[in-house]
């Protein structure tokens, strides 16, 4: 009853930038599928227009992707139905994104997640046989990148939500504070090899031995924080 409760408690509410990325990615996303249905459409009313042709199959084709899906598993879709179903799951993504429900929120989440990663899986060139891209996906690196891209964004926000639904804060974690000093230690080995480097062909050493001590004595209070 405790952990129900605190999934759907109104005091935990998601952080601007969370809504920003989600409302962002799914803006990008809809705003793509519903202008190659545009395209086609018009591809349909007006046949003989080149530009039409040229923006549908060497810029938008590859996010037909979602369309193709739901052709081959719910049969015709016209270019209105298929717009505003997109638009109303889109709506339906940000305002879970925008609710102070978890529950809300982390299945907005969720669902970017499984759009993105499909855009990215369906459009890789070796994700699919050639059958069944030739059906469902085409093949883009471009395409591929963005699908990527928001795919490990929707990725960060779900394990977040996950932490948070848990109550783990992975900075209060004594793994995770020793890792960051790892990482500040590594960075500053780097830095002071660097200015080693330089110090050997700077015209102006005595300079060069003063960076370098700051760097070793800022190394020295990091490792003394360990």
């Amino acid at each position: 009853m405790t952990q129900r409760t605190r999934s759907t408690s109104p005091a935990h509410a998601g952080t601007p930038w969370e809504s920003y990325l989600v409302l962002g990615s799914i803006t990008i996303l809809a705003g793509l599928a519903v202008a190659d249905r545009f395209a086609a459409w018009l591809i349909g009313e007006f046949p003989t227009w080149g530009l039409l042709w040229h923006i549908r199959f060497e810029y938008l084709r590859p996010i037909a992707v979602y369309h193709n899906f739901a052709e081959l598993n719910w049969g015709t879709w016209s270019p209105f139905a298929f717009s505003m179903l997109v638009i109303a799951a889109a709506a339906l993504i940000a305002g879970g994104a925008l609710s102070r429900l978890r529950l809300a929120r982390a299945v907005s989440y969720h669902l970017l997640f499984g759009a993105a990663a499909t855009l990215a899986v369906l459009c890789f060139d070796r994700g699919l046989p050639i059958q069944p891209r030739s059906v469902i996906g085409t093949p883009s690196e471009t395409y591929v990148l963005l699908g990527g891209l928001l795919t490990a964004i929707a990725a960060t926000l779900c394990l977040r939500i996950h932490a948070e639904y848990i109550g783990w804060n992975p900075w209060s974690s004594r793994m995770v504070r020793r890792l960051g000093l790892s990482i500040t230690g590594m960075r500053s080995n780097i830095e002071a090899a660097a200015i080693e480097m330089i110090q050997q062909l700077s015209p102006a050493p005595n300079r060069s031995r003063a960076v370098l001590a700051f760097t070793r004595a800022d190394r020295r209070r990091d490792r003394s924080a360990q």
